[in-house]
C-alpha cells in the first residue's frame, strides 16, 4: 500500500451475536507485514473476539435485568404504602410499648388507693 495509513497487514474477525447476527468485526491493522502470522496468532484473535462477546452479552444481560428490576421496586413501593400495618409499624418513632405500660401502671395505683 503506496498511500496512507500504510495498512501492509489487515486481519479481521466477525462479532456474532448469538452465532448468527453480525454486529460488527475486530479488526487488527500494521504498517508493517507480518508474513509469520500464524493459527497462533488466530488463535490470539478468536479469544479476543470472545471476551469482547462475551462482556456484550453481560451488558444486554444487566440492561434487561434493570429494565424488569424497576418496574418491580416501584411496585413493591406501592405495595409498602398502601399495605394496612399497625400505626406502630408505619411510624416506630411515636409509638414505644415502655411509655403505654407506664401511663397504665400509676392508673391502677391510684384507682387501689382509692378503694384501700
Amino acid at each position: 500500500v503506496t498511500g496512507e495509513p500504510h495498512v501492509r497487514l489487515c486481519v479481521k474477525a466477525p462479532l456474532l451475536m448469538g452465532g448468527m447476527c453480525r454486529i460488527g468485526s475486530l479488526c487488527l491493522l500494521d504498517s508493517t507485514p507480518r508474513p509469520d502470522f500464524d493459527l497462533e496468532d488466530c488463535s490470539f484473535m478468536h479469544s479476543a473476539v470472545e471476551q469482547i462477546m462475551q462482556h456484550a452479552l453481560l451488558c444486554d444481560f444487566a440492561s434487561s435485568a434493570m429494565a424488569v428490576r424497576t418496574p418491580t421496586v416501584a411496585d413493591l413501593s406501592t405495595f409498602v404504602t398502601a399495605s394496612t400495618l399497625p400505626s406502630s409499624l408505619q411510624d416506630p418513632g411515636e409509638y414505644s410499648s415502655d411509655d403505654s405500660e407506664s401511663e397504665d401502671e400509676p392508673e391502677e395505683d391510684d384507682e387501689e388507693e382509692e378503694e384501700e
